[in-house]
Parts: C-alpha cells; sequence; structure tokens
C-alpha cells in the first residue's frame, strides 16, 4: 500500500456552492477519501468555521465525517481550524490526530481540549498516509500543504490559504521540472489586481494541467479567461476524482 490508485477530493465547506442545498461560509473544508486496493482512508483538510455546519454538508452528500480521526490543518486561522476546535471540544474517547504546521502558539492553545489528541508537527515533509502527505510548514507562513502522489504517477497539492503565495508553495513543494496535474484550494488572491492575479496564473500555467481555485481565490473571471480549459469553477458539492 504505497500509494492510492484512486483519491476523491469533495468540497465541504467554501464561499460559493454548486446547490442551494448546501450551507456556505467564508471559510474551507475538504473531505480526502484514498482508495488502495483493500480499504479507503479519509482525511479531513480543514475543518471551516463551524463544525456542526460542515457536518450538515457532508451528511447532505452522504459522508459520515463524525467516524474520521485524521486531520490535517493547513494553519490555525479560524476560517480553516475553527471547525476542529469545535470538534475537540466536544471530548470522547477517541483518538484523534491533527497534522498541524510548526505553530507553537496555536499548538499550546489546542493541546489543552482533548486529552486523546495526537498532533504531528509537519516542520518538514510529513507523511500522513501512504503517498499523501505534509509539504512541511512553508517558510515563515506557519501554513502547509498536502501533496498527494497517486499510482498512475499523477501529483496533486491541495493549499490551504496559500498565505506563502501561489507560486512559491508550488516550488517548495515541487522539484524544477515537476509537472502537477492539479492544484486545488485556497490561493490568496482576493486583494490581489487583476492585472497581477494574470501574471501569476501565467507564471504557473507550464507547472500545473487543472486548477481549482476555492475559499479565498476569487478573480473567477481571470482564471477562466488566463487558464481557460486548465480551468475548474469549485464550491461546496463539487467531488474531484484523480486516478
Amino acid at each position: 500500500m504505497k500509494r492510492p490508485s484512486r483519491v476523491e477530493v469533495i468540497v465541504l465547506m467554501d464561499r460559493d456552492s454548486l446547490s442551494n442545498a448546501f450551507i456556505t461560509e467564508y471559510a474551507l473544508s475538504i473531505l480526502i477519501r484514498a482508495h488502495y486496493q483493500k480499504k479507503i482512508k479519509e482525511i479531513l483538510f480543514d475543518t471551516g468555521i463551524s463544525w456542526s455546519k460542515v457536518v450538515y454538508n457532508a451528511m447532505k452528500m452522504g459522508y459520515n465525517i463524525g467516524k474520521i480521526r485524521t486531520f490535517f490543518i493547513s494553519h490555525w486561522h479560524r476560517d480553516h481550524a475553527g471547525g476542529f476546535k469545535e470538534r475537540i471540544s466536544l471530548g470522547g474517547e477517541d483518538k484523534l490526530k491533527a497534522y498541524s504546521p510548526d505553530d507553537k502558539r496555536a499548538l499550546r492553545e489546542v493541546a489543552k481540549k482533548h486529552r486523546n489528541l495526537n498532533v504531528v508537527v509537519c516542520k518538514n515533509k510529513t507523511t500522513v498516509i501512504p503517498g499523501i502527505y505534509s509539504t512541511g510548514t512553508i517558510a515563515s507562513s506557519r501554513e502547509h500543504a498536502l501533496k498527494i502522489e497517486l499510482v498512475s504517477g499523477k501529483k496533486v497539492l491541495i493549499i490551504g490559504c496559500g498565505h506563502a503565495g501561489l507560486m512559491n508553495i508550488i516550488k517548495w513543494s515541487s522539484s524544477n521540472k515537476e509537472i502537477l496535474h492539479a492544484i486545488m484550494g485556497g490561493f490568496h488572491l482576493k486583494n490581489e489586481a487583476s492585472h497581477n492575479v494574470r501574471l501569476i496564473l501565467r507564471n504557473i500555467s507550464n507547472r500545473v494541467e487543472r486548477v481549482i481555485p476555492l475559499h479565498c481565490s476569487n478573480h473567477k473571471r481571470v482564471f477562466k479567461e488566463v487558464l481557460k480549459d486548465k480551468y475548474t469553477p469549485g464550491g461546496v458539492g463539487l467531488k474531484v476524482v484523480f486516478e
């Protein structure tokens, strides 16, 4: 069980939605379901602001995230980790594991909330489950990203908020000649002028085959204009399958 043959990536919380049936908030949560030969392993990437709202959306899509024990927290801002703090405050005897960037102040607070919480601090590249790992804390951003490597050789990068800069994160997590099959998540472009976003997207376009912006990315028209068929619009309810 070295790499998954298939990975489902499902958006549970975002500012946008593909259906009026879901709750939205300015936050992010993504369910990752990795298929191996005889089993499926699940990771919850970020948890939105409200655990109950993320649970509601997941149930609407037919997923029970209450049973998930492995969490990946891209960084500890409320719109990414508020739901996790709510989840661990519920208590219980379940042993939970959270993969975190190196942020000592946030970790001290979280450690008080749940006696059975195992926090893995990802200063450097760290395996989460086979074929899926943390990039390690990116420079001084107190944020890390999640990289998926499939049996097929395709590589996918999931980003929480992109505080370190989109191109910097791609360079940090990939070799110079590596082409990513997809990048997905928050790209921290909401306050950028459109002409700057065009430059950023042109710079990354030869490094990625597919781009799925969420959360703080904004600039949908610019994404479509520059990336054309490489661009996939996101929102709650989006399910992408990588094989």
